[in-house]
């Protein structure tokens, strides 16, 4: 993948990352969800011949008072060992893709839902500029954070979202894929 960074290190800039997120949400508590198994490679084999790796997948319903749609916040890390359902705190997970999703009839349950407030203090407000366009999503870039900020539109124009905007405004369309980019 041409974005990707070696993330078996130690990076400032993920850390940074890392914690601005983990604080704009307070800190939530994640389940993990599920785990998925490595996908094969041109030459059969998995993993580092040319598949993708297994990866865990952790989930937060986040409390809404008026959407018609639950809310969740999704962090997918490399695959690891501990048990489905277990309980660890998003400062805890180095995820490679997070996500903010409105999702109707998402297949898990939660028992309980995570409150914060939404944050407008000039370190949230990290700007990000269109560098493309499909129907399904469109694709921001913020050389700031060094991330790319997908958002996803839902079946709607493809002019859905503007052409540049903020960090606190991806994350709450609740349409959001973060990864980090290796420029």
């Amino acid at each position: 993948m041409e974005y990707a960074e070696n993330i078996n290190e130690y990076s400032p800039h993920r850390e940074t990352i890392y914690n601005l997120i983990t604080n704009y949400f307070d800190n939530p508590k994640m389940v993990k969800l599920y785990d998925t198994e490595p996908q094969r490679g041109p030459d059969g084999n998995r993993g580092n011949s040319g598949g993708s790796e297994g990866k865990s997948v952790y989930g937060c319903k986040i409390y809404s008072l008026l959407s018609v749609d639950n809310r969740y916040i999704i962090a997918i890390v490399k695959k690891d060992t501990l048990p489905i359902n277990f309980n660890v705190h998003l400062k805890d997970l180095n995820w490679e893709c997070f996500q903010t999703r409105s999702i109707r009839d998402y297949p898990y349950k939660f028992k309980s839902s995570h409150k914060y407030s939404i944050k407008k203090s000039a370190e949230y407000m990290i700007p990000f500029y269109v560098r493309s366009r499909t129907q399904d999503a469109s694709e921001y870039i913020s050389q700031e954070a060094n991330i790319l900020i997908t958002l996803l539109n839902s079946g709607k124009s493809i002019y859905t979202f503007g052409n540049e905007g903020t960090l606190v405004s991806a994350l709450e369309t609740f349409n959001t894929v973060i990864t980090f980019l290796g420029i």
